[in-house]
């Protein structure tokens, strides 16, 4: 990457934070050792195509479409960059906010193997003082009508009550863990009610 032009993800957004991690860990200095521009992923993509770019970083449900019709377009081939050894490193100074994901090779054309990266979880938030009840109509409805959301995205497969209730750096709403609880997928054990 060094004396390449990357976007890092437009201005504040968890690319940008999770590529600065990257680029961290790499031991590359943003302000010395690329040119960097902070594009959103669409603009990232066509200025790819355009050439004033020479690579990105995105995070976001695969596929993402600007990256699928940027690999789609002729003349264009992409590369996924595997970066899952740098896990470890990123965890230890930030706590462990990513794991392990492994894009498949059929997710965007031209890939001849499964990539993997580190990723992190979405998570819904809400204040906490939201009535129980409406946090616990959220998440109901969410999980029960999961199939609805694979519609609009195929990324919402992945929604299930057993990955719901782990890997969330913030407290759990009552509602939701009422949800949970009745669902008989809420764990116990220390910090867990």
């Amino acid at each position: 990457m060094k004396g390449k032009r990357v976007s890092t993800g437009a201005p504040g957004s968890g690319a940008e934070v999770t590529a600065i991690k990257i680029l961290e860990a790499l031991e590359i200095d943003l302000n010395r050792d690329v040119r960097r521009e902070r594009l959103s992923v669409a603009e990232s993509a066509g200025a790819v195509k355009d050439r004033k770019i020479d690579a990105f970083s995105w995070g976001g449900g695969i596929p993402t479409a600007a990256v699928l019709d940027l690999a789609s377009t002729p003349g264009i081939k992409i590369k996924v960059v595997a970066h899952d050894d740098l896990l470890e490193k990123i965890n230890k100074k930030y706590g462990p906010t990513y794991y392990r994901l492994v894009i498949p090779k059929e997710t965007y054309p031209g890939m001849t193997q499964p990539v993997p990266v580190i990723a992190t979880a979405n998570i819904l938030l809400c204040h906490e003082n939201l009535e129980e009840k409406i946090a616990y109509g959220i998440v109901k409805t969410i999980i029960e009508h999961r199939e609805d959301l694979i519609v609009v995205h195929k990324e919402a497969d992945k929604i299930t009550l057993e990955n719901a209730v782990i890997g969330s750096p913030v407290p759990y709403h009552p509602g939701a863990i009422k949800y949970y609880t009745e669902k008989k997928v809420w764990p116990s054990g220390p910090g867990r009610k």
